[in-house]
């Protein structure tokens, strides 16, 4: 199976393996390969892709074109269809079912999930872009949250520290190099808003509120507020070495596999 290496150097938070991208074994589908206790994490890198715009939004519902064809800039629109689109196509890939026939249904601040025969399905995804990547996560037996981002700097980022962190991580987050700092805030922030999606609550709760143990890959809801009777892990990688991603899950520890995800995985446009 052809692997690539990723560079983890700049996750200075937490101590992140090198990453490996792989495919799925010949002749082996996701669904089979997606077992209880493991996570599926794809990664799509959507530099050259323009020529399968086309094909993946035709698969796209009226809503989700139309949303597509309300953005100003053209990079944004042909972002927004490949990764919806990608998404479509590598969840058919585990229920079975055709992309364009795939029904989504959304919680009241945005959370989306499949749905078949008119019910929720098991499986639970999320997904998430910045810049050339898109990644999605994917569980069959627990809630899941993803974010990626391109590491850049930040001109308000002590501002952004004091908004986003908790008095405990301000402290710490205070007394390191300047050049430590930017890349670890973008840990912090991925961490959390993972943890946000994963939930359910998006940005409308404060990231003050969940502490990030980036050494412990673990995320820990204030006492009383949504998630904190849960058990949450957060596993910190780098899809290149400009951008951080991070996933967090509920319950008990679980493997999480990298896979390459490109428009030959399964099918050629058209």
């Amino acid at each position: 199976m052809p692997r690539q290496k990723f560079d983890s150097a700049q996750c200075n938070g937490m101590v992140v393996d090198p990453v490996w991208l792989t495919n799925l074994a010949k002749d082996t589908d996701a669904a089979t390969a997606l077992t209880a206790g493991t996570l599926h994490i794809w990664h799509l890198h959507l530099q050259g892709l323009e020529p399968y715009l086309e094909a993946w939004a035709s698969c796209l519902s009226a809503e989700e074109r139309d949303r597509m064809n309300r953005f100003v800039f053209e990079r944004d629109r042909i972002r927004y269809g490949l990764s919806r689109g990608g998404l479509r196509q590598l969840l058919s890939q585990y229920v079975n079912c055709e992309p364009a026939k795939l029904e989504f249904e959304y919680e009241t601040r945005g959370k989306p999930h499949l749905c078949l025969n008119g019910q929720r399905a098991e499986l639970q995804f999320n997904l998430s872009h910045s810049g050339d990547w898109v990644v999605y996560g994917v569980s069959c037996d627990r809630a899941v949250g993803i974010d990626v981002e391109q590491v850049r700097p930040l001109r308000d980022l002590q501002q952004m520290a004091q908004r986003c962190l908790t008095a405990e991580e301000q402290r710490a987050f205070e007394q390191l190099p300047s050049a430590v700092a930017q890349a670890q805030f973008f840990e912090y922030w991925t961490g959390k808003e993972a943890f946000l999606k994963a939930t359910g609550q998006g940005l409308t709760r404060s990231m003050s509120d969940v502490r990030a143990d980036l050494l412990a890959g673990k995320i820990l809801p204030q006492a009383g507020t949504t998630g904190s009777g849960q058990f949450w892990h957060l596993h910190l990688w780098q899809p290149e070495p400009s951008y951080v991603g991070a996933i967090v899950y509920s319950g008990d520890q679980c493997q999480c596999r990298h896979l390459s995800y490109s428009p030959s995985t399964w099918a050629n446009p058209g």
